[in-house]
């Protein structure tokens, strides 16, 4: 069996965004019977409020129901308390309110100074920040503070890279998707990821002929990991009949 190695970068892609991508290959390749991933190179870009986690959803001391949209940004777990209590007290009809943190369980506390803030995370889930700052997607009804239940999670556990390559998911020990590789984020933002899963792992293909592949990079939540036009490269190696 023959093999053939490539490096493809997302800068020279074909169409697509820096996360979600098709690459167009110099004419077709014939044969190919399996995929080994070689490298990958992928900064820790994805901010850690996007479009998929901005939405904050409350009511105020009037009872009124309140969607709070959070800038997108890199933010640390100070930064983000500070930006949701701007957020709740722009919004708010009346009363004053406050995102705050435990300082040694490191749990998200909002609260009210007038006894009354509810949080419809159950009723709302689109786009929610509950996740992210530790909340369960329930609804907490009126009181003068509400905890989360568990410590925020304000970056991605891991960075999944799938690629139609992966047609045949049944001969995927990573799972029922068209996964390629998992790479682990330990790293702060903007640094590049070195803790590579199953780098060298030989997957099958039933996608005989190619002339153009497509890459996907999702996070832990199974969302597109948005990049923010960050590129990236990885290095594969075809088995070919």
């Amino acid at each position: 069996m023959n093999s053939r190695t490539l490096l493809i970068n997302s800068k020279d892609r074909d169409t697509g965004s820096t996360h979600d991508f098709s690459y167009k290959l110099d004419g077709f390749i014939h044969g190919v019977k399996g995929i080994i991933v070689d490298d990958i190179q992928l900064y820790n870009t994805q901010y850690t409020i996007n479009s998929n986690n901005n939405k904050l959803y409350w009511t105020d001391n009037t009872s009124a129901s309140k969607t709070s949209t959070l800038t997108s940004q890199s933010y640390t777990l100070n930064e983000l308390c500070i930006e949701i209590s701007n957020k709740l007290n722009a919004d708010a009809t009346s009363g004053t309110y406050l995102c705050s943190f435990n300082l040694s369980t490191y749990k998200v506390t909002i609260s009210s100074s007038t006894g009354n803030i509810g949080l419809t995370f159950g009723t709302n889930t689109t786009n929610s920040v509950a996740y992210t700052i530790g909340f369960d997607n329930t609804d907490l009804s009126a009181a003068a503070s509400h905890t989360g239940t568990n410590i925020p999670r304000l970056n991605t556990k891991y960075y999944e890279i799938q690629s139609d390559l992966v047609v045949d998911t049944t001969n995927n020990n990573l799972g029922n998707r068209n996964t390629l590789t998992i790479l682990r984020n330990n790293k702060l933002f903007g640094d590049l990821l070195d803790h590579n899963l199953y780098l060298g792992k030989s997957l099958k293909t039933y996608k005989n002929s190619l002339d153009k592949i497509r890459f996907s990079v999702y996070n832990d939540q199974g969302q597109l990991a948005n990049l923010n036009g960050v590129d990236w490269s990885i290095q594969i190696t075809l088995m070919i009949e």
